[in-house]
């Protein structure tokens, strides 16, 4: 057959967002660049090899009207895999096939480059397989292989309430009769061979944040945008909480590092700043064996399932900001300061400010590729604690030792529809 998937190609025909085919089994249509086939060669192979059926260019039959069965096959594929590259980013009819299959809410896309991705597609979370090591474990792979999986055999909400409580990073705990936020595996805290070395390194990250935040109030000097100023809150708030929480320093450190990147700080910002920020992101990452809960390796028998991502497209932004608004109202009542303890109350408020900061974006930082990101995590974040409440009562145990276990009740009837509402982004 003829090449396709090139730069100079016309886009397929347009086709309707269709039904699938009662004549075939389901399968994945593959979408790439024919320049880089060789790349993509090595991955088909190794989805095959994971079970996954899929289709691709290649497989046009001699003979075959070649626009005609691609139009055909991306209409009823269960989802579009895209591999983005430098060379498929310019690609009219990989943009197009992506553009077909996000729209009908059927893409999974890949990063296996470092360049952009085209605009457009801020609203579904990228797989990045830039580091990928070959093997079926690598976390990235695994949600790619948890995400096709999903487009196989679609969860019910029953099932992605599961996997969201299961996949979290946090859990309720309850200390002193109200529930406090900790890092899951409950029982699985690291060794820390040496306490006060583990101090000191806090102790010194704290010392590098007040080092640091005149530069970030004063924004005309060090010439960085206003954006900075919430993320490095975040920071601050993450390390000086009374309950450390690797959760909490490691989502704080991943908002800094996304606003560093969506504004190209090494290019624009002031250098002393950007060193400085640098040294912030280091120590945070060195804190991961010291604070990070040993995890199940991914191979063996009750390892996480990877963390799932929402789809929020812009028709929902209103809705999930009404939702942020909810809960929010929900946190000032008596119930939720009987049951939360102030670390608990400030996590879920840290979540809805990103949902807030994502709905009513700043000039500098409305941008889809910073705009959506930033409401993912909120979603996802807001779904992880109001999820952990939920589960935390309801298991039983926790309630007997709350101080105010009819408030817990409460609080689980005003939170329930919250969670039940995010759930649907997951569902997407």
């Amino acid at each position: 057959p003829p090449e396709i998937n090139d730069a100079d190609d016309m886009p397929p025909e347009d086709v309707p967002d269709n039904l699938e085919s009662e004549q075939q089994p389901p399968f994945f249509f593959l979408s790439y660049s024919r320049r880089d086939r060789p790349q993509i060669g090595v991955l088909r192979d190794f989805l095959t090899g994971q079970g996954f059926p899929h289709w691709w260019d290649e497989d046009i039959a001699p003979g075959d009207a070649w626009r005609a069965t691609i139009a055909e096959k991306l209409s009823t594929a269960r989802a579009v895999i895209t591999f983005w590259t430098a060379e498929s980013v310019k690609s009219k009819s990989v943009i197009e096939e992506a553009s077909t299959a996000q729209a009908a809410g059927r893409l999974v896309h890949i990063r296996l480059e470092n360049a952009p991705l085209p605009y457009g597609f801020g609203e579904t979370q990228y797989i990045d397989l830039r580091d990928w090591d070959g093997t079926a474990t690598h976390p990235q792979m695994a949600k790619l292989l948890q995400a096709l999986h999903d487009k196989m055999n679609p969860p019910d909400a029953k099932q992605m309430a599961e996997r969201l409580v299961t996949a979290s990073p946090i859990a309720m705990e309850v200390r002193r009769g109200r529930f406090s936020p900790v890092d899951t595996p409950l029982d699985a805290r690291p060794e820390v061979d040496n306490a006060r070395d583990l101090e000191a390194r806090i102790e010194g990250l704290k010392q590098n944040c007040r080092f640091i935040n005149p530069m970030v109030l004063d924004r005309l000097r060090y010439q960085h945008p206003e954006d900075l100023i919430h993320a490095f809150a975040g920071i601050e708030a993450a390390i000086n909480a009374p309950a450390l929480s690797w959760y909490g320093v490691d989502d704080a450190g991943a908002t800094l590092r996304a606003c560093m990147d969506y504004h190209a700080a090494r290019e624009s910002w002031n250098p002393v700043l950007v060193a400085a920020l640098n040294r912030i992101v280091v120590r945070i990452a060195e804190l991961q064996p010291l604070l990070q809960p040993r995890q199940v390796p991914p191979d063996e028998p009750g390892a996480k399932s990877p963390e799932p991502d929402p789809v929020v497209r812009q028709r929902d932004v209103g809705e999930v900001k009404q939702i942020a608004d909810q809960a929010e109202a929900i946190l000032a009542t008596s119930e939720a300061a009987d049951i939360l303890n102030p670390d608990a109350i400030d996590l879920m408020r840290r979540e809805v400010a990103k949902i807030r900061d994502g709905a009513h974006p700043s000039q500098e930082f409305g941008d889809e590729r910073a705009r959506f990101p930033k409401l993912r995590r909120g979603v996802r974040g807001l779904a992880y604690a109001t999820g952990a409440v939920i589960a935390a009562v309801g298991s039983g145990a926790a309630i007997n030792l709350l101080t105010a276990p009819n408030s817990a009740v409460t609080l689980v009837k005003q939170l329930q529809p919250i969670f039940d509402r995010l759930l649907q982004f997951f569902l997407s």
